[in-house]
């Protein structure tokens, strides 16, 4: 066998092992996710999340709440206000990370919303859009939105 198929063929094997420890991963994490919301009603979730803002329009709440959902990898994930953002709903830290940068380029200033106070770092979600809403983020899921069909909380 000559060395250029040896290599070919590792290439190839090493590619399809990573494929396959990629898609187990993403089924497991879906599968996990699953679990959590098929017991949920998305009405209910978003209601906890209102209470935990209660002093804060509800609309901005509603724009908060969808710009989370984002980044959970599930379709309208019914997501509460005491949902553990890394270990519970998995949530990517980079693709978080990446949609705060977006929003502030977005919104162009660091001006911060002083009647929301933050809880650095976010553990849950209602710490997460107590952030949002502090730097008047919400509005940035209007532009997420549009590119997606979404149905109404």
């Amino acid at each position: 066998m000559s060395i250029w198929l040896a290599v070919v063929l590792t290439i190839l094997a090493v590619a399809s092992g990573s494929l396959l420890v990629g898609g187990f991963s993403t089924y497991r994490n879906r599968r996990h996710l699953r679990r959590i919301f098929s017991v949920r009603n998305e009405k209910a979730a978003f209601a906890t999340c209102l209470a935990a803002f209660e002093g804060i329009d509800a609309e901005r709440v509603r724009l908060a709440y969808h710009w989370v959902q984002e980044l959970v990898d599930f379709p309208n994930a019914p997501i509460c206000a005491d949902d553990k953002l890394w270990g519970g709903l998995r949530i990517d830290q980079g693709e978080a990370d990446d949609m705060f940068e977006s929003s502030h380029e977005w919104r162009g200033d660091d001006s911060r919303d002083a009647s929301v106070e933050t809880a650095e770092p976010p553990e849950t979600v209602a710490d997460f859009m107590t952030q949002i809403l502090s730097f008047r983020y919400e509005g940035y899921a209007n532009i997420v939105d549009s590119k997606k069909v979404r149905k109404p909380a």
